[in-house]
Parts: C-alpha cells; sequence; structure tokens
C-alpha cells in the first residue's frame, strides 16, 4: 500500500458519507474496506474505529450477519492494539449473532484462542481453537485451513503444558498437509513437533524427528526450515552442555536464515551464536555477532527496527560485562572491522 492508497481510499469515504441521500449500507461496506487499508498503514487505532462504526450502522439496518462480520473483526483489531478484553467481548458478541457454524463462528472462535493465548492461558485457548475446528468441520473447511487451525491448537497446549496432545495435533496437521500436497507447511509441523518434543524433555525422539526433516529440508532446498531445524539444535547442544556443538549449529541456523532472507530467525541465530560464545569466554565473538546482524538487518528491515532488535541485547551483554569491558571488546571489534575493510 502507499500513501496514495490510503488517500484514494479516504476520499472515497468521504464521497459515500456525504452523498445524499447518504447510503448506510454502502457507507458500512466502505468502512470496512477502509479500515482494511488503515491496517496495511499500522493506524491500528483508526481501523478499529472505522470497524466500529460500520458495525453500528450494520446494526441498525437489521444485517446481523455483516454486524457479526465487523465484530470479529474489530476483535482481531483490539488484539493487534493490546485490548484484550475489548477482543474477547467483541468475538463473544459476534458468536451471539450468529449460528456455531460457518465463516464468522470459525473467526470468532479463532479469536478468542488468540486472545487467550495472548493471556497466556493455553488451556481456555485449546479450547476456543476446538471449538473453531468443530465450526469449520460443519461448514466444511477447507483442508488447509484446518491444518492451520490444528498448529495453532498446538501451540495452545503447549502453553497449556499438554505436549502430547500437541504432537497428536501435529501429526494430524502434518498428515492434511501431505495429503493436499503442501509439503512446506508438511515440513513446519515436523519442526514444531521436535520442538515440542525437546521442551517435553524426550530428546531422543525429538532427535529423530530433526533428522527426518532435516533430510526433506534438505531434498527441497527449503532453507527457513533448515534455519531453523538448526536453531533447535543448537538449544538441544547448548541444554546439555556441548556449546561448541551448539555454536556450530547457530552458525549455520545463521547462513540458512540468509539464504532463507528470513529476519526473524536470522535475528535468533545471531542471538544464540553470541549468547554460546560467550558462554565459551569468547566476548569478541559475542559482540561481532550481534554487530553484523545489526548491520545485515538494516539492509532487510531498515535501521530503526535493527536497532530495536538488537540494542537491548547488547545493552544486556554491557550489564553483564561492565561498562569498561565491554567498551573494550567494542573498541576490539571496531579496530579488526577497520583493518579488514583497509586490506581489501
Amino acid at each position: 500500500m502507499t500513501a496514495s492508497d490510503l488517500d484514494i481510499s479516504t476520499k472515497r469515504l468521504h464521497e459515500v458519507r456525504n452523498h445524499v441521500p447518504r447510503d448506510d449500507v454502502a457507507l458500512a461496506e466502505i468502512l470496512a474496506t477502509h479500515a482494511s487499508v488503515l491496517l496495511q498503514h499500522v493506524r491500528i487505532g483508526e481501523a478499529r474505529a472505522a470497524l466500529e462504526e460500520a458495525t453500528a450502522l450494520h446494526h441498525a439496518a437489521g444485517r446481523t450477519f455483516d454486524e457479526a462480520r465487523c465484530l470479529s473483526m474489530t476483535a482481531t483489531l483490539s488484539r493487534f492494539g493490546g485490548l484484550l478484553d475489548e477482543a474477547q467481548n467483541r468475538a463473544q458478541q459476534a458468536l451471539a449473532l450468529v449460528v456455531e457454524s460457518g465463516p464468522i463462528a470459525v473467526a470468532a472462535y479463532t479469536e478468542l484462542g488468540e486472545t487467550a493465548l495472548a493471556r497466556g492461558d493455553g488451556a481456555a485457548s485449546a479450547v476456543a481453537f476446538a471449538a473453531a475446528l468443530d465450526a469449520g468441520a460443519s461448514a466444511g473447511m477447507g483442508a488447509a485451513a484446518r491444518g492451520g487451525l490444528l498448529r495453532k491448537r498446538a501451540v495452545a497446549l503447549v502453553n497449556a503444558g499438554q505436549h502430547e496432545a500437541a504432537v497428536r495435533e501435529l501429526e494430524t496437521a502434518h498428515d492434511i498437509f501431505m495429503e493436499i500436497g503442501d509439503r512446506t507447511s508438511a515440513t513446519r509441523t515436523l519442526i514444531e513437533q521436535a520442538t515440542t518434543l525437546h521442551y517435553a524433555t524426550q530428546p531422543t525422539r525429538s532427535e529423530a524427528l530433526i533428522q527426518r526433516v532435516t533430510a526433506q529440508a534438505s531434498l527441497a532446498g527449503d532453507h527457513a526450515a533448515l534455519a531453523d531445524i538448526q536453531l533447535l539444535v543448537a538449544a538441544q547442544a547448548f541444554g546439555r552442555g556441548d556449546a561448541v556443538a551448539a555454536l556450530e549449529a547457530a552458525k549455520i541456523a545463521r547462513e540458512e536464515a540468509l539464504q532463507a532472507v528470513a529476519p526473524n530467525t536470522y535475528f535468533s541465530a545471531a542471538v544464540a551464536i553470541s549468547r554460546t560464545a560467550n558462554a565459551l569466554g569468547d566476548q569478541l565473538e559475542a559482540y561481532r555477532a550481534l554487530a553484523t546482524a545489526w548491520v545485515t538487518l538494516a539492509d532487510v528491515i531498515g535501521n530503526e527496527a535493527a536497532q530495536s532488535w538488537v540494542s537491548p541485547v547488547l545493552d544486556a551483554l554491557q550489564t553483564e560485562w561492565g561498562e569498561q569491558r565491554f567498551a573494550a571488546v567494542r573498541a576490539e571489534h571496531d579496530a579488526q572491522r577497520r583493518a579488514a575493510m583497509t586490506n581489501k
């Protein structure tokens, strides 16, 4: 979206709002469309206000389905804005207006699941996602959407400490994705299973899955998956006290993330490298990993965003090492970097 897209949408809204006689149904629809444009410009509060107005117009016109649709959308925007109570209320209001099946019910139950998860209530989230799956089954939900909801429910179950139940949901999702030929999503579910088993302290099962999914991802050239796999390998190695192996895996993860142009995973790998190098007593490498990440990420997400990601981790190192030692490490890093640039 460009600024002109927002200008065009704003102009169109003004025209419909001021048309005589005013068509409230048309106004409600253009408000919902305008909210989508605002959201793409990250103007969440304004987008939510537009949907609230659209909801009121549909309510006044007795358009129950459209009122419920706008309520469900408002719930999502409320959650994006951190208004979890409002998100829950809007989703419940949407459910009160529709039968417990169909797309609106699926969306509203899904939002209740997301909101509960944002509160840290995995058990309630799992119940809500199960309701969304039931509502979708009654309405003929597509296989891809069902697989996606199963993955969401697995996250909720892990949050609730129900690891085996989460693995079962992920196994079902994997089978669904394989049936429809979505091998990328199927690979993701295997990584999520391995991660779940790792946190459930079942290393043997987790490692077996890692070997399986590594082979699949390598064959497919799925660099994003390979990066996530190596991050998990690094976490496992670090957890059993093998920092050298953890550092090697984290560096591989960083390279795979670069190939995939996956900034979040790249950053996670850089943090893992820094943490592990620090544990090995290599403060220069710990600093270098983060300084390099800042420069690399700035090229992808912009310097301001890169700074917001990396600075807190650097600040933590400065607190741990002390200002004098941190300054000395930084100076050594900068000197080496200048020397390398001079020798090019």
